[in-house]
């Protein structure tokens, strides 16, 4: 798996109304949390360490996180962070930094994507910048799934994957493109058609992420130049970005620190009624 691309991805914190902690990790391998409403001002650091290099060793020399999203936990403070390196390997990462491998037998053939968990089928999706479309389980395994496509023709390009934990449907944003996509209906492995919404109005050419908070908002981490990142809303029904603030850096991915234990009630009850009605 080769990597040229930082390829962000990103949830706020639930249960605020204002401004909200992110975590992320720098493309210097840094784990970090910061205000959304001041991008720019770190608020903690931690060097990722415990990844596994492509000599089978650990060492956090060999690998970098490019994708981190996270699984809810049950209780308050029992989230999960997990990370896909640039050796394709899968890790659980603690808020110290610390990685633990869950797998190293993931091998996309793309350089980037988005990777988002899907808390209806309590696995995750790798969606690729060559339009692979895969489903990887909690214990790492991932499965092939069919390729991603546009409505009317044409190959999507992801580097940012979020999936609307309320409903289901998938958005995604296209490098090649500079646009917004959504699947419409519920992402099943099977429906991988996406449409486009409409373009960005920003030249994103790496550090390309998506994903929701848990207020219904979409967010994005883009670069325009390679070198440093911006925060950005996104408007679903338009596509288009608005800089919220500049990170003053290349920033790798972003992820929630923890959604609120009435909303995994929500979003329990909602994946229950979604499974019976895939059933009738």
């Amino acid at each position: 798996m080769k990597a040229y691309n930082i390829i962000p991805i990103l949830l706020a914190s639930a249960g605020f109304a204002g401004a909200a902690t992110f975590w992320g990790v720098t493309d210097t391998n840094s784990l970090f949390s910061f205000d959304s409403s001041n991008p720019g001002v770190f608020l903690s650091t931690a060097s990722i360490t415990g990844l596994v290099g492509v000599d089978g060793l650990t060492s956090n020399l060999n690998g970098s996180i490019l994708n981190l999203t996270s699984r809810p936990g049950v209780t308050p403070g029992s989230f999960q962070l997990w990370g896909i390196d640039n050796n394709a390997n899968v890790y659980t990462i603690n808020l110290g930094g610390a990685a633990t491998l869950v797998s190293a037998g993931f091998n996309p053939a793309g350089f980037s994507a988005g990777f988002a968990y899907d808390p209806f089928n309590d696995n995750f999706v790798y969606a690729g910048d060559n339009a692979e479309n895969f489903s990887i389980s909690l214990a790492g395994a991932a499965t092939a799934n069919p390729a991603f496509t546009f409505a009317g023709g044409g190959t999507p390009s992801i580097f940012g994957l979020g999936i609307d934990p309320t409903l289901g449907t998938a958005f995604a944003v296209d490098a090649s493109n500079d646009s917004l996509s959504t699947s419409i209906s519920p992402l099943f492995p099977g429906d991988s058609e996406l449409t486009i919404v409409g373009g960005l109005g920003v030249d994103a050419i790496s550090f390309g992420g998506l994903a929701f908070d848990f207020d219904g908002n979409l967010f994005a981490s883009l670069s325009s130049d390679g070198l440093n990142s911006g925060f950005y809303s996104i408007n679903q029904s338009t596509g288009a970005a608005t800089l919220v603030g500049s990170f003053g850096q290349g920033v790798s991915t972003i992820t929630i620190p923890e959604p609120s234990v009435a909303l995994l009630g929500a979003i329990g009850a909602l994946a229950l009624l979604r499974r019976q009605r895939c059933r009738a």
